[in-house]
């Protein structure tokens, strides 16, 4: 059975690259990446990478409508 998350109300408050790349649909390293680039937002600790569910969902909100226009 598949355990993969595909919805944002399934994350926890705070997640990792790996924790959200099926909900975004790509790889876990191109979640990885996109954090390293600076498009994803997310905080540092050490060589942990911390993704906010709020911020998530906002910074998809605000891609989606900047594509949209």
């Amino acid at each position: 059975m598949n355990n993969r998350m595909t919805s944002f109300d399934a994350l926890p408050e705070f997640c990792s690259p790996a924790e959200i790349a099926p909900i975004l649909s790509v790889s876990r390293a191109t979640a990885y990446r996109m954090a390293a680039s600076g498009k994803l937002p997310c905080l540092r600790l050490g060589k942990r990478v911390i993704i906010s569910k709020v911020h998530l969902v906002e910074w998809v909100d605000r891609t989606i409508r900047e594509h949209m226009r």
